[in-house]
């Protein structure tokens, strides 16, 4: 079989033909304006530079990796070494939304490799265009359950944690869980089947190879939705840590370095949106060397997003007497998107304790709950538990 054609050129063979006729199916040409000499319609124009962007695509996916890698391993590795942290459910799902994101930048970076992403459309052949589109097709299938997993993690982290406070906290999360678990699963459904039926593999090729053209749902409004609740997660987990922090008593000092960290959950969020302004325009013009500037959107919302997952467990290397020396009260940060949210990072003993349920009050502080003449504390026995007492060295719950 002959090499493939240049776009815009005339097909060398059979599968430039068909990849043709798939691409007519998806853009919704008529059928009947194709055949075997037609051409996906593809320009250049007298002086048209011929640079790529290549390298800059492998570089940016090598470094974007080695960043996700490194970060969640620290993360981990605190979790087991460690004696004083705990291990918990959002350190497995922290595990599959690092797979997750590292395998969405591979599918970048293979995009850049084998399917011309970096360089321009009209220096594609058919079949790297076929590759760039079926990369593309899975990555937005791998994205949105993407963030969703690292969204999970971050809310399963403060049930764990804020949601032994009260039982509205617990509700909050638990209703967070559900709608996060529900739009992984539509997002992951709906750009799997966008066609019906489902072609063989996820590419115009196998479009071009059915016997009749597939049904195609209509995804203009739904990419922006999708878009949208992503962001919109993103702020209502914002919300958390806003909520918690503006009623801790610390020191100046201390409230400023974790309004830094919170930050760094901001910028997540700042990548989301810009993600979604960038994205529709930079695909409208050699969609393939336009691809570096808004995937560093996608880039900037994942590593963000895992840096501010992490960051509890991270805070626990900064040296005590820092905070000590800062007059520092609490040790409480959570400060993420993509997701959010504020919580302890707790110190756990052996053995089997009992929880006294905690709660906000008007002064500011975290008291015991104490009713009538007798003193008792709202206990909840839940297996093995932090000992709250061994929480941190200013936070006492009185006996």
């Amino acid at each position: 079989m002959t090499g493939s054609a240049l776009l815009g050129h005339p097909p060398n063979n059979e599968d430039d033909s068909l990849i043709v006729l798939g691409f007519y199916r998806a853009v919704k040409i008529p059928e009947a304006a194709w055949n075997k000499t037609s051409v996906i319609p593809v320009k250049t124009l007298p002086g048209a530079p011929h640079d790529t962007r290549q390298n800059e695509v492998i570089v940016s996916m090598a470094v974007a990796i080695t960043l996700v890698v490194m970060i969640t391993g620290t993360r981990l590795s605190l979790r087991l070494f460690m004696k004083d942290l705990h291990w918990g459910l959002d350190d497995w799902t922290i595990i599959l939304a690092m797979l997750s994101v590292v395998a969405f930048f591979a599918l970048a970076l293979a995009a850049a490799v084998n399917g011309g992403a970096g360089d321009h459309v009209y220096d594609l052949t058919y079949a790297e265009f076929n590759t760039y589109l079926s990369l593309m097709w899975a990555g937005q299938i791998l994205f949105y359950p993407t963030v969703a997993l690292i969204k999970i993690s971050i809310v399963l982290f403060n049930r764990r944690l804020t949601g032994l406070t009260s039982r509205k906290w617990m509700i909050f999360h638990n209703t967070l869980l559900c709608l996060l678990v529900l739009y992984a699963v539509i997002t992951i459904l709906i750009n799997v089947f966008i066609c019906i039926p489902l072609p063989t593999g996820l590419e115009i090729l196998s479009i071009g190879r059915m016997s009749k053209p597939p049904r195609w749902i209509n995804q203009k409004p739904l990419v922006p939705a999708f878009s949208a609740i992503h962001i919109a997660f993103d702020f209502i987990l914002l919300l958390v840590p806003l909520m918690v922090l503006s009623r801790m008593k610390m020191a100046f000092a201390k409230k400023a370095r974790l309004l830094f960290l919170f930050s760094i959950g901001v910028i997540s969020t700042v990548g989301a949106v810009m993600r979604s302004v960038v994205q529709p325009t930079a695909k409208q013009i050699d969609i393939t060397y336009k691809f570096p500037d808004y995937f560093r959107w996608s880039i900037v919302d994942c590593v963000f997003a895992i840096t501010a997952a992490s960051l509890p467990t991270l805070n626990y290397l900064i040296p005590k007497r820092w905070d000590e020396s800062r007059g520092s009260n609490t040790n409480v940060v959570n400060p993420g998107v993509n997701g959010g949210g504020l919580a302890f990072e707790p110190k756990v003993t052996s053995g089997k304790h009992e929880i006294r349920e905690l709660s906000f009050k008007s002064g500011n502080s975290l008291t015991d709950e104490e009713s009538g003449s007798e003193k008792q504390s709202a206990v909840t026995k839940v297996g093995t538990q932090p000992d709250w007492n061994d929480f941190h060295p200013e936070i006492k719950i009185p006996n």
